[in-house]
C-alpha cells in the first residue's frame, strides 16, 4: 500500500533560537512529529525560499532532526515527474495561487492553512486601531475552492464560522499538542557554560513573581495579573514574602500614559517592575518561580504547558486547565489573589501532586497520545477520502 504523501510549506527550515520563540514554529515541529509517527504517512518539509537547503540542513542538524526536505522546484507541475503529494500544508510560508491550481490540474492534491494565531482578534484590532502589516495576511486570500481546508486550535473553535466565512472553506479543529523539547534543548546549550542552570521550581526560594504575557493585544495582556497581585498586597501586605514582580514584554509600555495611569491606583506600585522579553527558562533559572497569567478566549498557550513542565506556581483562568495549576475564573481579580495566596502559602507542601497532575497535562496534549494521534488520522483521512 502506497504510503500518504505529506508535505510542510515553509519559508526554510529555522533554526533553534527562530524556533523557541515562534509557536507557529514549535507548533509545526510538534505536528510534523506526530505525523511521522504514523506509518502510513511519509513527511517531508517543502522549502519556498531560493538556495535554502544547505542553511536548512544546518538548523536541522542542531535540532537532530532528520525530516526529509524537499526544494520547491522539486514540486514544479511542468516537470515530468515532479513531487508528488497528497497534502499540502501551509504552516508559515504560502504558495501562489496559480502554482496551486497548476498542481491541482494534475494531481489530487489537497491543500490546508494552518492557522494558530487570533486570526479574528487580530484583524479586529488592526481595523480599529489602524494597525498596518500585522494579522492582515493571516487569513491568505484565494479563489473559493483553492484552500480545501483550514486548521485552527481547539481554544479557537469559535473562530470556525468566522474563517469559514472568509475563506469560503472547510475548518478543522485540531487537538492541541505541546512537548517540551525546546525548553529541553535551551537548557542542555545553557549547562554547557553554566552546569548549575536549572528552571525547575525550587522550596523557599528567594526569587520573585513573574507576568510572561506578550502584551501585544486583548487576548492576553499583564492588566489582569498585576490587579490580581495588587488585590492581595492591598488586603495582606505580608503575603507576598518579600517577592516583588517582574512584568515581562512591557519595557516598550512603560512610558506609555495609560501603562502609568494604571499603577497610579495601586498601593504596591514600587512591587512591579518592567522588563523586556526573555526565554522563559532564563527567567525561571535567575529571576521567578511563581507565573500570574490571564488569557481571553484563548485557553490554550505553550506558556501554561511550560510552566507546569517545571512544576512553577502557575496561577491562570484556563477552563480548559482547571485542574491543574491555580485556577480562578474569567476576569475574577479578587479570586485571582486567592489563588496567588493559596500557592503562596501551600506550593512547597504539596510539590509531589503538583508535579503528578503537571504530568497528566503533559501527557494529555503529548504528541504520543493515542488520542491525539487518532484525531489527526481522523482529519487526515476525512480530508483525502
Amino acid at each position: 500500500m502506497n504510503k500518504i504523501k505529506i508535505g510542510f510549506v515553509v519559508s526554510k527550515y529555522q533554526g533553534l533560537n527562530t524556533k523557541f520563540n515562534s509557536g507557529l514554529e514549535q507548533n509545526t515541529y510538534y505536528l510534523v512529529s506526530l505525523l511521522r509517527s504514523i506509518p502510513e504517512y511519509e513527511v517531508s518539509y517543502v522549502l519556498v525560499s531560493d538556495s535554502c537547503l544547505d542553511e536548512s540542513i544546518q538548523n536541522q542538524n542542531q535540532l537532530n532532526d532528520d525530516t526529509p526536505l524537499v526544494e520547491l522546484k522539486a514540486l514544479d507541475p511542468k516537470l515530468n515527474n515532479p513531487v508528488q503529494y497528497d497534502v499540502l500544508i501551509h504552516a508559515e510560508s504560502y504558495l501562489p495561487e496559480n502554482f496551486i491550481k497548476a498542481i491541482k490540474e494534475r494531481f489530487s492534491t489537497k491543500f490546508v492553512n494552518l492557522l494558530v494565531g487570533i486570526v479574528m482578534w487580530g484583524l479586529m484590532e488592526d481595523i480599529i486601531y489602524n494597525i498596518k502589516d500585522r494579522y492582515v495576511g493571516a487569513l491568505p486570500m484565494y479563489a473559493p475552492g483553492i484552500i480545501d481546508e483550514q486548521w485552527i486550535n481547539p481554544q479557537h473553535a469559535y473562530h470556525k464560522e468566522y474563517v469559514e466565512t472568509l475563506t469560503k472553506s472547510n475548518v478543522a479543529i485540531l487537538p492541541y499538542i505541546y512537548e517540551p523539547w525546546f525548553l529541553q534543548k535551551l537548557e542542555n546549550l545553557r549547562k554547557k557554560n553554566n552546569p548549575d542552570f536549572d528552571p525547575q521550581y525550587s522550596p523557599e526560594s528567594d526569587k520573585h513573581i513573574g507576568i510572561l504575557e506578550a502584551n501585544i493585544n486583548l487576548v492576553k495582556n499583564a492588566v489582569i495579573p498585576v490587579s490580581i497581585v495588587e488585590s492581595l498586597y492591598s488586603q495582606d501586605k505580608k503575603a507576598l514574602k518579600r517577592k516583588t514582580v517582574r512584568i515581562y514584554c512591557s519595557n516598550n509600555l512603560r512610558e506609555r500614559q495609560a501603562f502609568q495611569h494604571l499603577f497610579n491606583y495601586f498601593e504596591g506600585k514600587s512591587l512591579f517592575t518592567s522588563e523586556a522579553r526573555f526565554a522563559v527558562p532564563d527567567i525561571l533559572h535567575f529571576d521567578c518561580d511563581f507565573i500570574v497569567s490571564h488569557q481571553h478566549l484563548c485557553s490554550l498557550n505553550y506558556l501554561y504547558l511550560d510552566a507546569l513542565y517545571y512544576n512553577i506556581p502557575l496561577i491562570h483562568n484556563s477552563d480548559t486547565l482547571k485542574e491543574y495549576g491555580y485556577y480562578y475564573p474569567n476576569f475574577d481579580v479578587k479570586k485571582g489573589a486567592e489563588a496567588l495566596k493559596e500557592a503562596l502559602e501551600n506550593h512547597d507542601s504539596r510539590l509531589e501532586e503538583y508535579a503528578k497532575q503537571a504530568a497528566k497535562a503533559l501527557n494529555k496534549f503529548s504528541v504520543s497520545n493515542k488520542r491525539n494521534i487518532n484525531g489527526y488520522k481522523k482529519i487526515i483521512n476525512k480530508l483525502i477520502a
